[in-house]
């Protein structure tokens, strides 16, 4: 039942209220045109206990009508919620593709190398993904996933500060690791699929192009998002790169430093956001079932006090 089956319902049982308190009213003035008027209940020779019970004989019925109004507004569905929005976390998954060629140990300005300033800008860009599926797709000559798609982003963050160059034969293979990277992506079902590509270099390895990769990559709906982290190399050409990018959707960037590096990976972070968009949400605690058990002691209540304290005799 959606939310305005739910506002409808409500208001149907709702309605029965006023209904209620009609038949309640019309009830209470028949009982007073049927009562024997007396003068004073000192003039009837009655018990005292006799006399409270006579006085207090409407409560049980009140009970009654007590425990069908708590029972109507219970199969109204009383409900509290908290609104609220925020980005939605739902249905992004990412795969970081890093190149761990040998010229990744070459130091950039700040004299530590290039992957050590990536495996750390990549830890903070970790801490911004609660909720999102990551997967690390490493690659040289040619390429290994290293982690699948998961939530669990300290396992991640702890296999990124692991990272060294010459785990495979060196080279630069783009295509194969955008490739890893798709057999990942293969069966998600995320409403966005992204490849954040991370290298220093140009492709010189592998049996697949990034173009070939890009397009497949394309085909299967999935953005890449390609970094050139190229420090002391300012005539580095990241054309080809750009292309990747601008084939699938995504954006290329160029990074000369850590401060560009950041900047990227938090540029990705925000247009991912803003493709996933914005939603909406609302925590309800119900409240139903706590009025029909209030609404059901309410009705024996009535019914003990009716066959004991308030019987009828003949």
């Amino acid at each position: 039942m959606n939310l305005a089956d739910n506002y409808f319902s409500a208001v149907a049982w709702l309605g029965l209220i006023p209904v209620l308190v009609l038949f309640g009213f019309v009830r209470w003035r028949w009982a007073r045109s049927v009562a024997i008027p007396v003068s004073s209940i000192s003039t009837v020779d009655v018990p005292e206990t006799q006399t409270r019970r006579v006085r207090y004989r409407w409560l049980a019925e009140f009970i009654l009508w007590l425990s069908a109004l708590v029972g109507i507004i219970g199969l109204a569905g009383p409900q509290h919620g908290i609104a609220s929005n925020s980005a939605d976390l739902e249905g992004l998954d990412i795969v970081l593709t890093i190149d761990l060629s040998s010229s990744m140990n070459l130091r950039n300005s700040d004299g530590e190398s290039k992957l050590i300033t990536a495996q750390g800008v990549i830890s903070e860009f970790l801490d911004g993904q609660e909720g999102n599926r990551i997967g690390v797709v490493i690659f040289q000559s040619s390429a290994l996933i290293l982690s699948p798609l998961t939530y669990d982003i300290e396992a991640l963050g702890s296999q990124i500060d692991r990272l060294e160059t010459g785990w495979l034969k060196d080279g630069t293979a783009i295509g194969l690791g955008i490739s890893e990277a798709l057999v990942i992506l293969r069966n998600s079902s995320a409403k966005s699929k992204v490849i954040v590509l991370l290298t220093d270099g140009e492709n010189n390895a592998g049996v697949i192009s990034p173009s070939e990769a890009a397009e497949l990559s394309k085909a299967l709906d999935t953005r890449i998002y390609t970094i050139a982290f190229t420090p002391g190399d300012e005539f580095f050409d990241s054309k080809v790169l750009r292309s990747i990018s601008k084939v699938t959707g995504g954006r290329g960037f160029d990074a000369y430093t850590r401060e560009d590096l950041l900047t990227a990976y938090s540029t990705i972070a925000d247009l991912e956001r803003s493709n996933i968009g914005v939603r909406d949400y609302v925590v309800m605690n119900y409240y139903q079932t706590a009025f029909i058990l209030v609404a059901m002691a309410l009705l024996v209540i009535s019914f003990i006090l009716s066959v004991t304290y308030f019987k009828r005799f003949p």
